[in-house]
């Protein structure tokens, strides 16, 4: 384990507080900036040798072994997190809290504003999000957008769990054939998170009522893969709203992320093709890729809740192909 030295400058000498991760001021205690928890240290016989942060890798020569460099590498690979008391004593209660302390790690790598992460985790509690279909992508989907701290989930599903879904919806077992898909979800998530609030509509939302059924929440994430188009038509209904509708599925092989505009989506609504699948289909849904499919998902409706970035329009990448292409679709 590495302790961290004091550090002095022309404003002071300051200490790092191991159990509250505060860089705190020797005289007054006040605290004047958080270093990030999750760092990583590389040390030889002489002392650390490489600092690894959320912006990357720092190397320490001899002479900034001897000084105060390795605070300077500390800062430089983006671990030393600046604000207000307030705000860096908030982070701090965050980070021993079991429910919120990854999360907060996180948002941490992504930001050095002290402000900045402390509204991302209000701003996530305070996210409503609808999942329409609770199959392979959305149980995966809710699951995730719950332990990251989403405060309501509304998941809207009439499918009843069969043998044939269980090589990818993992929430499901044996057990469970015949039952309401989002009733067993709805446990599973109250069993980790109890006070997640969870509302649910054992039906499929038909085109009449999407605006009454689906506009209350921040975003509408649309997995159902039936009837094909979906997506298109909930956004169309909900474009007088501020309900963000992101679609979530496959083609084959290639995984999609994407955010629909509801203004397009009205203008093609009446002039695009009408789709359909082969009678006694079997649709290629394999585990891994729902996976890949249900976390892209969750981290840009994440990141877009936090103010911390902006959906985009779409993603998407070869779900089979190497790390390097899948990183390329983005």
């Amino acid at each position: 384990m590495v302790h961290l030295p004091p550090l002095v400058t022309s404003l002071g000498t300051f200490h790092h507080d191991t159990a509250s991760h505060l860089l705190r001021s020797r005289d007054a205690g006040v605290p004047v900036a958080l270093v990030h928890p999750g760092l990583i240290f590389g040390e030889d016989q002489t002392g650390v040798d490489t600092v690894i942060g959320p912006k990357g890798v720092t190397k320490l020569d001899a002479k900034a072994r001897q000084t105060d460099g390795l605070w300077s590498a500390i800062a430089a690979v983006g671990a030393l997190t600046t604000g207000t008391p307030n705000d860096l004593l908030s982070l701090s209660r965050s980070l021993r809290q079991a429910s919120t302390s990854r999360t907060t790690s996180y948002l941490l790598g992504l930001c050095t504003k002290a402000h900045q992460v402390v509204t991302g985790l209000r701003l996530i509690s305070e996210a409503s999000v609808t999942v329409l279909g609770c199959g392979g992508i959305g149980s995966l989907l809710a699951m995730q957008l719950a332990g990251a701290g989403v405060g309501h989930l509304r998941l809207v599903d009439g499918d009843r769990v069969e043998e044939s879904n269980l090589n990818r919806q993992l929430f499901y077992t044996l057990r469970d054939v015949g039952r309401l898909k989002i009733e067993v979800l709805q446990e599973a998530l109250v069993a980790r998170f109890p006070d997640l609030r969870i509302s649910t509509s054992p039906t499929y939302v038909h085109q009449d009522d999407y605006t009454e059924a689906l506009g209350y929440s921040s975003f509408v994430a649309v997995t159902a893969d039936d009837p094909v188009g979906l997506s298109v038509d909930v956004a169309a209904a909900l474009s007088r709203t501020e309900t963000k509708v992101v679609a979530a599925g496959y083609r084959f092989s290639l995984g999609v992320v994407s955010l629909i505009d509801g203004d397009r989506a009205r203008e093609s609504r009446d002039v695009g093709l009408t789709w359909g699948l082969l009678s006694g289909s079997v649709v290629p849904s394999f585990g891994p890729q729902n996976g890949q499919i249900a976390s892209v998902l969750a981290s840009v409706i994440l990141l877009s809740a936090a103010g911390l970035q902006e959906i985009g329009t779409t993603r998407e990448w070869m779900t089979n192909g190497d790390p390097s292409d899948f990183m390329g679709g983005f």
